[in-house]
């Protein structure tokens, strides 16, 4: 996995985890083509232009976006991505403020 981007799809990057096992990651994004992404990170985000909406961004190896969420609380995101992600959601790192 990429080292993770100071903004993905132009949010910034609040906090952020990558899956401890790389072989199965978080699981995977299949699509109706038959086509998959494995989802190695979790990225929790915010727009400049709305303080009040956090994302919960679901990521491939290049931190690209394949699913999102949205919250009010930071920690109401972390609580989903616990519950989604199991315990390989624990990790988070806060992402330094970055000029």
């Amino acid at each position: 996995m990429v080292k993770v981007p100071k903004k993905i799809d132009g949010a910034r990057v609040l906090f952020h985890t990558c899956a401890n096992d790389e072989a199965d990651g978080f699981g995977i994004v299949s699509y109706k083509d038959g086509s998959y992404e494995n989802i190695s990170g979790l990225a929790i985000c915010r727009y400049s232009n709305d303080k009040k909406t956090i994302f919960l961004f679901v990521c491939n190896d290049d931190w690209n976006v394949v699913g999102d969420m949205q919250y009010q609380e930071v920690n109401d995101a972390i609580d989903d991505a616990l519950r989604f992600y199991g315990g390989s959601a624990s990790g988070w790192v806060k992402t330094e403020k970055r000029q």
